[in-house]
């Protein structure tokens, strides 16, 4: 199973919904084995989905996926990221604006703007 995992994530962002600790756990599995992790060790090949959402919906707390740590997590996982892909989100958002909409600038006044 290590080789397939390799495979499919070299050269590839991991993403997982709370990636500090799906890293953990893969990490420690591979330690276990006696392994070597490879590219699934360092902290910048993962991402966290889980501070994605939050960001996305400009919460400051974590969301709950509620899947119970199973398959469920995973499913709902990629509807949270299918979600997100469609920029439905706040204002905070990272998308770019539809095509003749104005972008706001600065508010006027403020301390930013001078």
């Amino acid at each position: 199973m290590l080789p397939q995992l390799r495979k499919v994530t070299r050269d590839q962002i991991v993403l997982a919904y709370n990636a500090e600790f799906d890293r953990t756990v893969v990490c420690g599995d591979i330690a276990r084995a006696e392994r070597k992790p490879m590219h699934l060790e360092p902290e910048r090949s993962w991402r966290c989905l889980m501070q994605m959402y939050s960001d996305w919906l400009g919460s400051y707390r974590w969301m709950r996926l509620g899947g119970g740590h199973r398959a469920g997590d995973c499913e709902a996982a990629r509807q949270v990221l299918i979600r997100m892909s469609k920029g439905m989100g706040t204002a905070f958002t990272p998308c770019p604006p539809a095509p003749g909409y104005p972008v706001p600038g600065l508010p006027p006044g403020t301390a930013l703007a001078r």
